[in-house]
């Protein structure tokens, strides 16, 4: 997901694109180019997405670029795990997955 980010409270600061997910090295080089630091903190600003969506639930909000990363790879990654509904019955639980995942049957069936 493209997003434009910018350092807070900075209205003379410059906005730079980022692709999220993005891996730590190329997160790092945005921070320094943008002045900020990676901090647990509120350390951006959302300016603009490419997500109409997105853009209208989160623009000119505060958030931590970090935090920001690993949510947005999170949601893009979801599809690939599964949910387990009963950890007392975790032998019934991945039989379940796995004739769903890689056979194709059901076990209500």
């Amino acid at each position: 997901m493209y997003i434009t980010i910018k350092k807070p409270n900075d209205t003379d600061a410059n906005a730079i694109g980022v692709n999220f997910p993005c891996e730590h090295k190329e997160l790092s080089r945005i921070c320094n180019e943008l002045g900020i630091e990676e901090t647990t903190g509120k350390n951006c600003c959302i300016v603009n997405a490419m997500d109409g969506n997105f853009i209208g639930m989160v623009k000119e909000n505060y958030c931590n670029v970090v935090e920001l990363n690993f949510l947005i790879n999170l949601t893009y990654n979801t599809h690939c795990y599964s949910v387990i509904k009963n950890f007392n019955k975790l032998h019934e639980e991945g039989r379940e997955i796995y004739l769903n995942e890689r056979i194709g049957a059901s076990t209500q069936d």
